[in-house]
């Protein structure tokens, strides 16, 4: 069941076609399976993903771009989960 929800949840971070708030979902559902699921899943993709964010009409037309980026660095700055 787990590998099942990581998959839904991986694709649905990895999707540019959905909105932000859904990649938003995402990445707090993953974190919340575990430091290994971030380590392995989520901070392999997080360049591309900041990518993703700075394409153009992204940031502007959707203006949610810090909200998923907090959810990748945790308030001290450090990346979530190390």
């Amino acid at each position: 069941l787990q590998s099942r929800i990581t998959s839904t949840l991986l694709h649905a971070f990895l999707d540019p076609a959905r909105p932000l708030t859904t990649h938003y979902g995402a990445i707090v559902g993953l974190s919340t399976l575990g430091p290994q699921t971030v380590n392995q899943l989520v901070l392999p993709n997080t360049a591309a993903y900041a990518q993703l964010l700075q394409l153009d009409g992204v940031v502007a037309a959707r203006g949610k771009e810090p909200a998923v980026m907090g959810a990748l660095v945790g308030p001290d700055g450090a990346e979530a989960m190390e």
